[in-house]
């Protein structure tokens, strides 16, 4: 009974039943507010310090640089929790598991959304307002979703995670680096 305690208290909190890592949510909450800034702060999307006259290099340009830079983390704060969560050798994450449910349900938020943001971009962003037929529908639904860029990244990431998950949990292979580094 003592050993298996102690190989409890081994393993991350995180991959213990009814554990939590306060770290990984902190994480999450300030991934969460910054996506939240990028999109109320309409200085990050389109005003670009040299847009409004100000000198490369000067205080204002690196503090409105600085600033701008701050909304680049979500993603890859979006990123490295994913990596947590399906590359930690401690949790069983399996290709199928991730194949029958992860994949389908970002599937289907990409889908929902850019057809959102489609029917979004015609009746507001379009002026005049087009004739909406399904040519236009379909254009702007399937060529055009530049706002959800992330969402296939993260589906290419999710269909490699069982190359991902060999290289993490065979640490000391030296073949499956050398794999790993052919495939990239």
């Amino acid at each position: 009974m003592q050993e298996n305690a102690n190989t409890l208290n081994d393993t991350p909190r995180l991959f213990v039943s009814g554990g939590r890592d306060y770290s990984v949510d902190l994480l999450r909450s300030i991934s969460c507010f910054l996506v939240v800034m990028i999109h109320t702060s309409k200085m990050t999307v389109q005003i670009h310090p040299e847009e409004l006259g100000i000198v490369a290099g000067s205080g204002t340009w690196i503090g409105l640089v600085g600033y701008r830079a701050l909304f680049v983390a979500p993603t890859v704060l979006f990123v490295m929790i994913s990596g947590i969560f399906f590359l930690t050798p401690q949790r069983n994450v399996t290709a199928r598991k991730v194949w029958s449910k992860n994949i389908p349900k970002l599937a289907c938020a990409y889908v929902l959304w850019s057809f959102i943001y489609a029917l979004y971009r015609i009746y507001f962003q379009m002026d005049p307002v087009p004739e909406v037929t399904t040519k236009l529908i379909l254009q702007q639904w399937i060529v055009e979703p530049p706002h959800l860029w992330y969402i296939p990244m993260m589906l290419t990431l999710y269909i490699m995670v069982p190359i991902f998950r060999c290289i993490t949990t065979s640490p000391n292979n030296k073949e499956v680096y050398k794999y790993g580094l052919l495939i990239f």
